[in-house]
């Protein structure tokens, strides 16, 4: 990789991809530096990239007390955003041979100048090649932020953009895979550079800052220094609001989640017929309580309850002793009745005996009353 300064401060950069056999430490003279020479030609593939970066109004959903983006909407066209590239290391003021100064740069010029020159840590800054061209040969002692193996020498952008290609160094030959890596890559590695570290209370980051956040007032004009020929040219540059963001606007809205249940209009109708279904059948049950559930005088658990009921039920065992069990499970068409009877010996029981038969007589409404006032006059 390497980059082109503009006559405006922007950076183009160049992605240069080369592939091919080549020996190691070929000495021009005894004692000399290495060089590194190609028997044959290498395979190469370069593109001038132009790092775009942009800004757009959006809206943002934070979970408060995690403070995790849940969702965001893009609400307009994103636009470039020129104060990513408004100050390029601004001397402010200029200094005096061996005076300290102060320099201010922008954010995009900072990602750039670490995408792409951290792998030389000695030319931070940039290369130029006045006035000793040696000055701008590689170091190949510093592997500090770079990739220097056997078959390899990358930067961590042109590494990353192997790894996407699939550790396939030919591919990268392909002018449409160079250039899609390399925007995935310089793309990937500003969202990491511009979320990194964001503070909310105190200073932001190195991208996002406090809305009234500016530059001291004492900071002095600022100037922006190249050199040509070995002399030293400064240009004065106007003073720029530290601040990209000048009178933003944001719009807080805070919304507390709620449970809401919420039923379609069929399902409310048919809940409010089956409440009321159950209403008017619990009114009927209280008024027919005493008709129906009166006779009811012990409670019928077990087959015992239910042997206790037929023990005095002449009709009914004699029956049974004549047809059996298996017949009274066939037979249709003889009913039982259960309440109050006389049996054959004069006596008064309670229990369930053959309801259409001659030989049964039950008592009448009025003289089961008539029964039920002297049980309780018996009982007080």
């Amino acid at each position: 990789m390497n980059d082109t300064l503009e006559a405006d401060g922007t950076k183009n950069f160049t992605v240069k991809w080369i592939h091919g056999s080549a020996p190691e430490n070929i000495t021009t003279v005894p004692g000399g530096s290495s060089k590194l020479l190609w028997p044959q030609p290498p395979k190469l593939a370069m593109l001038e990239c132009e790092p775009v970066i942009e800004s757009a109004e959006a809206s943002v959903s934070i979970e408060q007390s995690k403070n995790r983006v849940q969702d965001y909407v893009i609400r307009s066209d994103p636009s470039r955003y020129a104060p990513a590239w408004a100050d390029n290391f601004v001397n402010r003021p200029l200094p005096l041979d061996g005076d300290p100064g102060n320099v201010t740069f922008s954010f995009g010029h900072l990602f750039m100048k670490a995408l792409l020159h951290a792998a030389q840590l000695e030319n931070l800054q940039g290369c130029y090649s006045p006035p000793q061209k040696q000055d701008c040969d590689e170091s190949l002692d510093d592997r500090t932020y770079n990739i220097k193996s056997s078959g390899l020498n990358l930067d961590f952008m042109a590494y990353s953009m192997l790894a996407l290609a699939g550790n396939n160094p030919e591919s990268l030959l392909n002018y449409s895979i160079l250039e899609a890596t390399a925007q995935k890559t310089f793309t990937v590695f500003f969202q990491h550079f511009a979320s990194n570290n964001v503070s909310l209370n105190d200073t932001g980051n190195l991208v996002f800052q406090k809305p009234d956040e500016d530059l001291p007032a004492d900071l002095g004009p600022g100037y922006n220094s190249a050199s040509s020929g070995g002399d030293d040219n400064y240009t004065f540059v106007s003073q720029l609001k530290a601040t990209p963001m000048a009178e933003p606007t944001t719009t807080l809205t805070m919304s507390e989640p709620i449970e809401m249940l919420r039923m379609s209009p069929i399902a409310t109708w048919m809940s409010v017929a089956i409440l009321a279904w159950l209403v008017v059948t619990s009114i009927l049950l209280l008024v027919c309580k005493d008709r129906y559930f009166s006779p009811l005088l012990r409670s019928v658990d077990t087959v015992a309850d239910v042997g206790i009921l037929i023990a005095g039920s002449d009709a009914y065992l004699e029956l049974a002793r004549n047809k059996g069990a298996s017949c009274l499970r066939a037979d249709k068409h003889f009913r039982t009745r259960l309440g109050w009877f006389r049996t054959r010996s004069g006596n008064i029981r309670w229990g369930l005996e053959i309801a259409d038969s001659n030989a049964v007589e039950f008592l009448t409404d009025v003289e089961v009353k008539a029964l039920t006032l002297e049980r309780k006059d018996r009982g007080s």
